[in-house]
């Protein structure tokens, strides 16, 4: 906790994960933490910063997110999975980050949080009280824990000092004269411009005229329902997965296979989810080794919840 000399507070979280091994760098983890606010009708903000794939720059990357959710912090803790189907994203951002590292083994993962939030009293929090939090990593590839439920004091040693007491603010250094703009230079143009009317229209290139016939053959698959994996006693009880693939070859010789798949789930998908589909294909030596094709909907960099498509090798034999 920290309170500047202009009397704003502000609360900064450090938080560091150690691995037994080291985090890998196509696996999607993170570490997050969530804290409780409006005492009447209790409701709970969370800060994540997660590690996943980013359409943006095609490779995974560090993707920081706020949310909030009509749930207390107990509601939270109880079952994270279902109250993370709950989170909505914030409009504005009241943790900001400071530090986010993935070194090896550990993760270093940091954020900062004015008490004080602009036009929004029931997000503002008081210097001197005490709030409930709780903290959590999550790795893809396996472990994941939620912590208990521990109190945060907002305690800066600020809120003991007398109110009276005028504080001035440090200036440091002589105060910056605002620069002088520069006028701008009109640009200097050689020669005389040439009149639309005998300006001359550019030559059309040569195109080679190419018979449109294209061979194809479209098969269907029903690969996930009730008689197969999500039956009445699994975890994607109502859900299916079917859909249709199609090799086409063009009159140039150019072939290409597309594949069309369909989820169709007992309840609409949420937007504020991380949901996706996928499908792998054996290639190689023996059947040794398999591709892999993932489209995902998740937190995006700049952009919020949107959809992202990656391709995966990996040197293992689809069983």
């Amino acid at each position: 906790m920290t309170t500047l000399p202009t009397g704003e507070s502000r609360i900064e979280l450090m938080a560091k994960v150690k691995g037994a091994k080291e985090f890998k760098k196509n696996s999607i983890f993170g570490v997050g933490w969530a804290l409780e606010y409006d005492e009447k009708a209790p409701k709970t903000e969370a800060y994540f910063a997660m590690w996943s794939w980013q359409q943006a720059v095609m490779r995974n990357d560090w993707v920081n997110m706020n949310v909030s959710a009509n749930l207390s912090l107990d509601e939270v803790k109880k079952d994270p999975r279902a109250a993370q189907l709950q989170m909505v994203p914030e409009k504005t951002m009241p943790w900001n980050p400071t530090v986010t590292k993935h070194l090896g083994k550990e993760l270093h993962v940091g954020a900062v949080r004015n008490l004080t939030q602009e036009g929004r009293p029931d997000r503002s929090f008081k210097l001197g009280e005490t709030k409930r939090w709780a903290i959590t990593f999550f790795d893809m590839a396996g472990p994941a824990a939620f912590s208990d439920i521990m109190p945060l004091p907002l305690s800066s040693g600020f809120e003991n000092v007398d109110k009276k007491e005028k504080v001035k603010p440090i200036i440091f250094g002589k105060p910056i004269k605002p620069k002088e703009k520069k006028k701008e230079k009109k640009p200097i143009i050689f020669g005389k411009p040439i009149p639309k009317d005998k300006v001359k229209p550019a030559k059309k290139a040569d195109q080679k005229v190419i018979r449109k016939t294209t061979y194809s053959a479209t098969r269907e698959f029903d690969a996930i329902n009730a008689s197969n994996k999500c039956g009445p006693k699994s975890v994607c009880k109502g859900y299916s997965l079917k859909g249709k693939y199609t090799s086409r070859t063009t009159a140039t010789g150019q072939s290409v296979l597309d594949v069309d798949a369909t989820v169709t789930a007992p309840k609409p998908f949420r937007k504020t989810s991380n949901v996706g589909v996928g499908w792998g294909f054996s290639w190689g030596a023996q059947q040794s080794s398999t591709e892999v094709y993932m489209a995902l909907w998740s937190f995006q960099a700049r952009k919020g919840y949107a959809w992202s498509g990656m391709s995966l090798n990996a040197p293992l034999s689809i069983e």
